[in-house]
């Protein structure tokens, strides 16, 4: 991806603008070791070196700290390998290829457009992110469960809120915080 920079020269296009000053301390080796955020942080830029980690199950773990506790052990998002591929075969058989996908989309502009209704029928703003999980929720209750799905399910909606909001977070299982309400909620 590249980032725009401002410099003396106007704007100049740099693939690699965060790393320069290690890049020419070091040079051109692939891996780099910085900081974001005051938390220290690998980067790699070697596309073989990035398959090769995002292939070792063994050794990288892909995911979250608190997501397994959430999640648990057979969850789609925390197994891999064999046991990820067959679970995710099994998953998502009713979305997965255009022809699935293509008999969604008269759903999904339906939900989008009764959502914005009552987006623009409110008399005050509204949080975005909120309504989105919302019709994301709509949409996935109906594909999974019919369409009776999402009003039965509807009670869950805010449980599938605090759950999602605490997956990608700090474990810090203390009231208030969002993994302990993730905690909560299973």
């Amino acid at each position: 991806m590249a980032v725009v920079s401002l410099s003396s020269s106007a704007f100049e296009l740099d693939n690699e603008l965060p790393l320069n000053p290690t890049i020419r301390g070091y040079g051109r080796t692939g891996v780099y070791k910085t900081h974001i955020l005051g938390k220290p942080l690998i980067m790699v830029t070697l596309p073989e070196l990035n398959k090769a980690i995002l292939t070792d199950d063994r050794n990288f773990a892909l995911a979250y700290p608190g997501m397994l506790a959430i999640l648990g052990k057979r969850s789609l998002l925390t197994v891999h390998g064999v046991e990820h591929k067959r679970l995710r075969r099994l998953t998502t058989a009713p979305i997965n290829g255009n022809e699935a996908l293509s008999m969604y989309v008269e759903l999904i502009e339906d939900v989008v457009m009764t959502s914005f209704d009552e987006w623009a029928s409110m008399n005050k703003p509204i949080e975005l992110l909120v309504e989105l999980k919302r019709a994301s929720f709509k949409v996935l209750t109906y594909i999974f469960f019919g369409g009776r799905g999402y009003s039965s399910l509807q009670p869950l909606t805010q449980l599938f809120s605090d759950l999602f909001g605490g997956m990608f977070t700090r474990p810090i299982n203390l009231p208030g915080f969002p993994y302990n309400k993730a905690l909560k909620a299973i």
